[in-house]
């Protein structure tokens, strides 16, 4: 019997999803955060990887931390704030939040 090869990938399993394609919505904000990065950091290639946040960021807990990248709505304690990690280009690592509805515009399930 054939031995089937195994990915060199970890399992993420059903908890960790991977978008492949970006909406039209992330591409443009990443653009955007992508451009006032480099104008904020003009020796960017100089550094490894770039880790910003998508959109405006609060202290870990306040309401501003919960609130959705794409809509703007507060995601309440209890309830799911989908976090994710984009990756515009190969230095910068772009972290945002989504409340139910705007993760599943953006194909989590």
């Amino acid at each position: 019997m054939p031995r089937i090869p195994r990915s060199a990938a970890p399992d993420l399993g059903v908890k960790h999803q991977i978008i492949h394609e970006a909406s039209a919505w992330l591409r443009g904000t990443a653009a955007k955060r992508v451009r006032q990065i480099g104008a904020a950091v003009p020796d960017a290639p100089a550094y490894g990887a770039i880790v910003a946040p998508l959109g405006r960021s609060g202290a870990p807990g306040s309401r501003a931390d919960r609130e959705c990248d794409r809509c703007g709505r507060h995601v309440p304690k209890g309830d799911l704030l989908y976090l994710f990690v984009y990756q515009p280009t190969a230095r910068i690592h772009l972290a945002g939040g989504l409340c139910a509805s705007c993760a599943r515009k953006e194909g989590a399930r």
